[in-house]
């Protein structure tokens, strides 16, 4: 009980330590996946939440503070994809933003899909895609990171007009 009443007073530390220095907190699933082994996701994983931490835009709150949070809660996070799964967890852990993803395999080509989803209104708010003929040591060392600014740039590039 200790432990659990610490990690949510930590995590609540932490939201309100991004509210006062303008960048959003997000908590940040597993990134899903029927084709990678479970500890190279988690890799992968890890890689997402440091990136979208290096973009300037976000405070990740740790894996290990919401799963604390989320086991005191009695939640079962396995197999939790749909945006409604997503959305609990968020009011759970206490952030207005969650991100939620999958990576997959067709031939040789990877596809990383990502999504951030406003917790309140279940909305999904901005998503990311890229696909690479690449290594899986290429997704982790450039995909993930180009995916992450893809999120964080919340400013469309203005269309040029033909003349």
């Amino acid at each position: 009980m200790r432990l659990a009443l610490a990690a949510f007073l930590s995590l609540f530390a932490s939201v309100a330590q991004s509210q006062s220095d303008n960048r959003t907190a997000l908590g940040v699933l597993d990134l899903e996946s029927g084709t990678i082994a479970a500890p190279e996701l988690r890799v992968l994983s890890d890689r997402l939440r440091v990136e979208l931490f290096n973009t300037g835009r976000f405070l990740i709150i740790e894996r290990e503070r919401i799963d604390a949070v989320l086991q005191e809660q009695g939640f079962q996070l396995s197999g939790c994809t749909a945006t409604s799964c997503v959305v609990e967890i968020g009011e759970l852990i206490g952030v207005r933003k969650m991100v939620a993803g999958s990576i997959g395999s067709v031939g040789d080509v990877y596809s990383l899909t990502l999504r951030i989803i406003d917790v309140e209104t279940g909305a999904i708010e901005r998503t990311a895609v890229q696909d690479c003929r690449c290594t899986l040591q290429q997704l982790l060392t450039s995909t993930i990171a180009l995916a992450a600014a893809e999120l964080a740039d919340s400013t469309p590039a203005p269309l040029e007009k033909e003349q």
